[in-house]
């Protein structure tokens, strides 16, 4: 039997725009792939992934009528970044927990270390008194964030095993980590599944989209119709979700 090996050619090129100007990004060409794809990661890094065979005219034409729509993206991509950036973990900051917000609030502690604990109306954080103002800043975001992932294992661990029993699927493996782009994603071959902590900021019906989002996807991997039907036969409200995210999205991330 002839195996067919994937081809895989990655190089780095530029995407030339007004004199002197250009933007610089990674080109992956692949056997296996069939269109000319663009994406632009958290950083606002330009990468573009094309047919193997496909010539170096064509992506840099495809490019050209795409100029507009990349600048404004990596543009709103800065734009965003500078905003999670300039956030501040400071006395009275709010934050969300479970769709609502909660502010922090500081007291003196004769301990070395910083402590948190949600007290469910407040974060209280006890805060040494020998900490310069970016030792305390990076302490409470560190505290924060532990808390938000602890909190995320046991919400997604506890209801998960609700939502792939009532779907008849059963992933092999969940994890919780940070993704800066995304809510969740599923691999499909490992059938496995990876929730970004920061969804546990949302609220419960959220959450559940997101997982149901994900558990479609050990039946369909991909956003075809197919999918999208599955979606919505076992979660109908999944617009109104997918609009809470969008609408809330810099309400979620805080710098990593």
């Amino acid at each position: 039997m002839r195996r067919h090996f994937r081809k895989i050619l990655k190089t780095q090129a530029c995407l030339s725009l007004e004199p002197g100007q250009s933007i610089p990004y990674l080109l992956t060409k692949s056997s296996k792939r069939k269109s000319l794809v663009i994406s632009i990661n958290e950083q606002g890094h330009l990468g573009v992934y094309a047919p193997f065979f496909l010539s170096q005219e064509k992506i840099q034409q495809f490019l050209t009528d795409k100029t507009s729509w990349i600048k404004r993206k990596i543009q709103e991509i800065e734009s965003n970044q500078r905003v999670i950036q300039a956030k501040k973990f400071e006395d009275g900051a709010n934050f969300y927990f479970l769709g609502h917000k909660y502010p922090l609030s500081f007291e003196a502690s004769v301990s070395k270390r910083c402590r948190i604990h949600f007290e469910g109306h407040q974060w209280k954080v006890s805060l040494p008194g020998h900490l310069t103002p970016a030792e305390r800043h990076q302490q409470i975001k560190h505290k924060l964030i532990k808390w938000y992932r602890h909190q995320a294992v046991e919400v997604f661990g506890g209801r998960l095993p609700l939502h792939a029993d009532r779907m008849g699927v059963q992933p092999r493996k969940m994890a919780i980590r940070s993704q800066k782009r995304l809510w969740g994603n599923c691999h499909y071959s490992t059938q496995t599944i990876y929730f970004n902590w920061q969804v546990v900021m949302a609220p419960l019906e959220v959450i559940d989209y997101v997982m149901v989002h994900e558990l479609c996807h050990l039946m369909v991997p991909n956003h075809s119709k197919r999918f999208w039907n599955k979606v919505k036969t076992y979660y109908p409200n999944h617009k109104d979700c997918q609009g809470w995210l969008k609408s809330h999205t810099m309400d979620l991330m805080l710098p990593l």
